[in-house]
Formats: C-alpha cells, structure tokens, sequence
C-alpha cells in the first residue's frame, strides 16, 4: 500500500541534535541528527563510514539528555546538492534499557510538539 509506515518505531526529526564518536577518553563530533527514533538514529557527517560499521556513540538531545549507544550503520545515502556531508541510517546494537526509555518519552514529547505546529500551519 502506497504511503504506508513500514517503520518499526515512531521518528522525529531533530536537526538541533548532534553524535558523537566516542573513542577512548576523548569524543570526536561526528555530525549532527537529522531523526532520531528509539531504534535508531539518521544523522550527516563529513566522517566516511561504511554499511556493516558498528560506532560506539555519544547522542547529545537539544534538552540536555545525552545517551551513550552502539549503532550499526544499514544505508548510507551520498551528499544532495554538492555538500560534503554523507547521511548514514543506523540501527542502535547496544542501548541501556534505561536511556531508552528516556528517549523514547523524548520521542513522544517532540512529536506532540511538531504535530502540534503541524495543525496549526494547517489551520492558517
């Protein structure tokens, strides 16, 4: 059926929010959030990676919350319009159960929030 939601998880779109590639003591910034969902996490990075790469990562929400996870990087989509940034979808491998349980009260919070704008620019 065309226009039908085949995700497993409800995502919400976060450009406010960046990654962090975490190695060692020091944390390398990645790139930032595109959307985010309590499976995984669509974010840009000028980084090259590659399908099949596992990333431990620091996830910095624009509320303060941060979350330590391991991502596995399924699709990697090349730059739109001559930007240097490649878009990479990856499924989280290893999440506390904890910090997924805050993100996903974070997911519902902002997708009240964006449906919320979304009916009123409707109503204009």
């Amino acid at each position: 059926m065309q226009g039908e939601e085949r995700r497993k998880f409800i995502r919400v779109f976060l450009p406010a929010g960046q990654v962090r590639l975490m190695c060692g003591p020091l944390l390398v910034l990645v790139g930032k959030i595109v959307d985010i969902s309590v499976g995984g996490i669509k974010f840009q990075s000028e980084s090259e990676f590659n399908e099949g790469d596992v990333l431990e990562l620091e996830i910095s929400l624009p509320s303060d919350f941060k979350l330590c996870c391991h991502a596995e990087i399924v699709c990697v989509q090349d730059p739109k319009r001559g930007g240097s940034s490649m878009v990479y979808m990856s499924r989280f491998t290893r999440i506390n159960e904890n910090d997924r349980a805050k993100l996903g009260e974070f997911i519902q919070k902002i997708k009240a929030e964006q449906d919320n704008m979304l009916w009123k620019k409707l109503e204009e």
